[in-house]
């Protein structure tokens, strides 16, 4: 923390500046010289901030997100920093229309141009092969959905993997995480 201000704090950014983080989401008796953990992300006016509440998922990951907003130009995903740091998923982005209130599974991308947004096109992103592991390595796992062979699953956010049914011992549902 560099510097308190009427609203908002301002935290050291190196290269990028000052970064505003709002007072409501700073600790309790946060001070100037204090070293918070923040998030930092391009909010929906272009402009860096900062929040101490941690995304359900980052650029480069996959995530099962909330839609909380329909508009004719695409969609609104919480992803876990409040309503109006929502998550934007243009139409175009959009494999099958996305429903208020239902969930969703995307990839977090990032372009200079476009920010941070969310896309359903799963496969330009994720791969089949994953020669990196080897037997009792342990991964991260998103279920996708269910197939006649078992479960579709996203291993560390980069490969399509497969969990047969004879070989599952508990129930799983869709989005649901496990290592």
């Amino acid at each position: 923390v560099v510097e308190q201000l009427k609203n908002s704090f301002l935290l050291e950014g190196g290269r990028y500046g000052d970064i505003p983080l709002i007072k409501q989401e700073a600790p309790q008796g946060t001070r100037v010289g204090q070293v918070l953990n923040a998030f930092v992300f391009i909010d929906q006016e272009g402009y860096l901030t900062a929040t101490t509440l941690q995304p359900l998922a980052q650029v480069g990951q996959v995530a099962w997100l909330k839609v909380i907003d329909t508009t004719p130009q695409g969609a609104y995903l919480d992803w876990g920093l409040g309503e109006k740091n929502a998550v934007f998923l243009p139409r175009q982005e959009q494999q099958n229309p996305v429903e208020l209130n239902r969930y969703c599974l995307v990839y977090l991308c990032f372009e200079e141009r476009k920010g941070i947004y969310a896309t359903t096109y799963l496969n330009d992103f994720l791969q089949d092969n994953a020669s990196e592991f080897k037997q009792g390595d342990k991964v991260s796992i998103l279920v996708a959905n269910q197939t006649e062979l078992g479960f579709k699953v996203i291993v560390n956010h980069r490969y399509w993997g497969l969990l047969y049914a004879n070989e599952v011992f508990q129930p799983l549902h869709k989005g649901q995480t496990l290592t």
